[in-house]
């Protein structure tokens, strides 16, 4: 079973790079451009791990997190944030 990774930034570089680095890893990975979109898609595409923008247009990170969390249907998915370089799992 492949795992899926959901991909949410605002920066178009950074979501081909982290599309890139989870394909060559083994992952499938969908990507949204901002707060959102990912949380839609998080409901549409049911991932396994979210990868998610601090600073976006719309809805930042945190409250991405918050969403997925509230929504009930997320029990044991990892969630990390990414400021910049800092990777910081939630």
């Amino acid at each position: 079973m492949t795992i899926k990774v959901l991909a949410i930034d605002d920066s178009r570089t950074i979501r081909s790079l982290l599309q890139k680095v989870m394909h060559d890893a083994g992952f499938a990975c969908v990507c949204a451009d901002d707060g959102i979109q990912g949380v839609a898609m998080f409901v549409q595409e049911n991932p396994d791990v979210v990868i998610t923008d601090i600073n976006m247009p719309n809805l930042d990170g945190y409250g991405v997190i918050a969403q997925i969390r509230g929504g009930g249907n997320s029990p044991g998915r990892g969630c990390a944030l990414n400021r910049g370089a800092v990777v910081r799992s939630v």
